[in-house]
């Protein structure tokens, strides 16, 4: 337990200089479509009032591609692996 603890100490610091600069939410992508990595954040952050969203690839897709305005700004920069127009 007491080595859990050190390692969600940086993220634990990490929260409290966001909450120095008033943010209380934050928004984390990651470059997987495993929900287990996420619980390193929930843990960190518990306890600070900071409030995270974790975004999986499969999730950054679907709010790209959702989000019409975002989308029609970025489409230019954005490839994709495979497409389906069905």
């Amino acid at each position: 337990m007491g080595s859990e603890r050190a390692q969600l100490e940086p993220l634990h610091v990490f929260a409290h200089s966001l909450l120095e600069k008033a943010v209380h939410q934050l928004l984390v992508f990651a470059n997987t479509d495993h929900y287990a990595y996420f619980g390193s954040f929930f843990g960190g952050l518990r306890g600070t009032d900071v409030k995270c969203m974790p975004q999986l690839l499969g999730e950054l897709a679907y709010s790209l591609l959702t989000a019409t305005v975002v989308y029609l700004e970025f489409r230019e920069a954005v490839s994709w692996k495979w497409q389906n127009y069905l």
